[in-house]
């Protein structure tokens, strides 16, 4: 900890300062004196960390900052009571396709509310289909992924990434570079266009809620994105393209989680072989993805036809 540094720094220099064996080496008055002040300035600093923080006047000072955004936002905020420990909250409503979706803040998890404020949550809304946010503002769209076979986690983290080490998966999160699957394209319209297969972002797992800390997600940067039905659109575009791609190679059938129970399917099959996704320069015919995607509805009209 810092205060121990701080504490044993001043102790040695007081040592140096008053240690007969070096009483000729720090004669200097104006030395001795800048030393002095050095050991009076850490000691207040050493008593500052030490000091036990006041969490409710932290939350209090936070929720009146996430407040005075929100009004300039005219976004819909208010104080509620939790009731299971009495204690006082906000509430903000941010937009869902044409309805609002509620974010709770609450002084037991004083960190969601600082992301918050570290982050534009202002600019955020949720997709009204799929269980993730948007930007219009920041181009920038992310929605949670798993797996459509139901695989662990782990065996997702280990054939999507190819981790040396997969038993350690939850370490490897914080190397950036072992846990992404990332490509960039310049579209015929100028735009510079990012898909991201990565770890969950903290702005996501705040906004989204009982998140689990090692989820993954799909990020789309860089599209301009006005309305709703638009980046929907462009998210199911991406996804089909790039999970049909990661399944036919190695057979990991990754899905886009809807908002509801309902999930998207992408593909099938038993391969293990080196990754190398393209940028999704085609657009598959949606009927037939439906198709591929829900194969009970397949089986249906297959009944039906007989």
């Amino acid at each position: 900890m810092i205060s121990d540094i701080l504490s044993d720094a001043k102790n040695d220099i007081e040592y140096y300062l008053t240690e007969v064996t070096f009483s000729d080496v720090y004669l200097n008055a104006k030395l001795r004196e800048q030393l002095n002040e050095l050991m009076i300035n850490m000691e207040k600093i050493r008593v500052q960390l030490d000091t036990v923080p006041d969490i409710e006047q932290i939350f209090e000072s936070i929720k009146t900052k996430i407040e005075e955004r929100c009004k300039i936002a005219d976004i819909e905020c208010k104080r509620i009571i939790f009731d299971n420990d009495n204690s006082e909250g906000l509430e903000i409503f941010l937009k869902e396709g044409r309805s609002k979706r509620s974010v709770l803040i609450s002084i037991n998890n004083v960190r969601k509310a600082r992301i918050l404020l570290e982050h534009k949550f202002e600019n955020y809304k949720f997709m009204s289909v799929y269980n993730g946010i948007c930007s219009y503002e920041d181009k920038y769209i992310e929605v949670l992924i798993n797996s459509l076979d139901k695989s662990s986690i782990h065996k997702i983290y280990d054939r999507l990434f190819n981790l040396d080490n997969s038993k350690n998966y939850i370490n490897n999160i914080l190397h950036e570079n072992d846990t992404k699957l990332e490509l960039t394209y310049n579209s015929s319209e100028g735009l510079n266009i990012t898909i991201l297969i990565s770890p969950i972002s903290d702005i996501a797992k705040t906004l989204l809620g009982n998140i689990q800390d090692d989820s993954i997600s799909l990020k789309i940067i860089g599209l301009n994105i006005t309305q709703q039905d638009k980046t929907v659109s462009y998210l199911e575009k991406y996804a089909n393209s790039i999970f049909f791609q990661i399944d036919s190679v190695l057979g990991l059938p990754l899905t886009v989680q809807r908002i509801q129970t309902q999930e998207e399917n992408i593909l099938q099959h038993d391969a293990q072989t080196n990754l190398n996704i393209k940028y999704p320069v085609c657009q598959y015919d949606k009927e037939a993805l439906s198709l591929y995607w829900y194969p009970e509805v397949l089986m249906k009209c297959l009944c039906y036809s007989t």
